[in-house]
């Protein structure tokens, strides 16, 4: 399930970053052509937004997010395992809260439409509800597989010695 939800998320990143660059190359050529198009200026804002988040979402599951190992690097397998499902645990809850706050700000900008569209704002977070998540199943997973034992693993290895 993981996986087809891994490979729809690169999917769907790909098209918005190609959205993002014909929009931002049509408000170019919209100015060179001296025929401005104001609304490229804005959809390309939020289509910024969008692939952000999809982006945390790609790197989150491929253990590609920034992180501190100093302490992972001690060496000791039992310390690390366990900053490892603290990590996990902590973008488990993260995803949890942008979730759960998106929802309010959904519903506080319903009202407000776009400087340049008809279209309302809060278009902007409603990928916000999706990318917690994302976030949260996949943080949910590799809890559930440190949990299992020194000899499990997660996609990449998780940092810790065998």
């Amino acid at each position: 399930m993981l996986t087809l939800l891994d490979k729809v998320t690169k999917i769907v990143a790909v098209l918005l970053l190609l959205g993002l660059l014909s929009c931002v190359l049509l408000g170019v050529l919209s100015r060179l052509f001296r025929f401005p198009l104001s609304w490229t200026d804005e959809l390309s804002q939020y289509l910024l937004v969008w692939c952000a988040f999809l982006g945390w979402t790609i790197a989150t599951s491929t253990d590609s997010h920034i992180r501190l190992i100093f302490l992972q690097n001690i060496g000791y397998t039992r310390i690390t395992k366990f900053i490892e499902i603290l990590i996990r645990f902590s973008l488990f809850l993260i995803g949890g809260f942008l979730s759960y706050q998106s929802i309010s700000l959904i519903k506080r900008t319903m009202d407000i439409r776009w400087v340049s569209l008809p279209i309302s704002s809060s278009l902007l977070y409603i990928p916000i509800i999706f990318v917690g998540i994302i976030v949260m199943l996949r943080a949910a997973l590799d809890v559930v597989v440190l949990a299992r034992g020194p000899k499990a693993t997660s996609r990449r290895a998780l940092w810790f010695k065998q």
